[in-house]
């Protein structure tokens, strides 16, 4: 059996997007600090442009749907109501990106359109880098849904490696990783699926010049659809641990990203 992303010129396809961030701080071994929980959602719709004689396609991707919610302990905040962040979710509906993918779905090109420099918010690079934060979460989006296809034949049992990169925008770009097995076959959402389970390994990083580090691990479960050749379900879960290395405190995070075909 092959898996391949498979799509014809003009369709559309819409897929919701979650990611629930848990950090807890450790000051000690036994001395855990109140958890911080921020829970990203959208809604992603990718338009099919052209399709070449190799299988590669040109996707049109847009968010166009986004929601951003933090708890601080007891305390909720609705982020979106802030000035600066819903200036910054705005511009990031504004952005459509043109991506190169090939039927495998790796990531051979990605165009995105001038951002507007009058809306930088001076005071807030990363904000006023929104443009920057929404390539890589839409190219983030990609390939969690389909950069791991296997080349060639693939049998129930067998095991293959493809590696991805991380969603945070960071230079160089953190790299996870990966271990995939075909599982078995399901049927999900009335369509006959290859479940693939993948083992996640984030490897021991030093940042910010060796002041802090991080080391990571976790497991995916994905669905993808046999005949029309995409993502219909799929949900990760990711635990990492930052370090500093100057003093006795750590973070704990929980990362769940979960996405549904529409």
């Amino acid at each position: 059996m092959t898996l391949e992303l498979r799509a014809k010129p003009g369709e559309v396809r819409r897929y919701t997007l979650k990611t629930v961030a848990e950090q807890r701080p450790a000051l000690a071994e036994t001395l855990q600090g109140a958890s911080t929980v921020t829970t990203f959602s959208g809604t992603v719709r990718l338009s099919v442009k052209q399709v070449d004689a190799e299988g590669q396609l040109d996707l049109l991707g847009q968010f166009q749907k986004l929601d951003l919610q933090m708890k601080m302990g007891d305390q909720v905040l609705d982020a979106g109501d802030l000035p600066m962040i819903g200036d910054m979710k705005g511009q990031l509906l504004k952005q459509v990106l043109t991506f190169k993918v090939s039927k495998k779905g790796e990531i051979k090109e990605v165009q995105m359109p001038a951002f507007d420099e009058t809306k930088v918010l001076e005071s807030l690079p990363m904000f006023g880098e929104a443009g920057k934060h929404v390539k890589r979460t839409l190219e983030s989006f990609v390939q969690h849904a389909f950069s791991w296809l296997p080349e060639g034949p693939i049998e129930i049992g067998k095991t293959w490696t493809r590696d991805m990169q991380s969603g945070l925008v960071t230079d160089p770009p953190l790299t996870f990783k990966m271990t995939h097995k075909f599982e078995a076959m399901e049927k999900m959402k009335g369509q006959e699926c290859a479940k693939i389970i993948s083992v996640i390994d984030v490897p021991a990083t030093d940042f910010m010049d060796g002041a802090f580090s991080f080391v990571g691990s976790g497991t995916s479960t994905t669905y993808f659809a046999i005949k029309t050749g995409q993502t219909l379900s799929s949900k990760s879960v990711l635990k990492v641990k930052f370090t500093s290395k100057e003093q006795e405190s750590s973070i704990e995070s929980t990362v769940t990203t979960t996405i549904e075909a529409q």
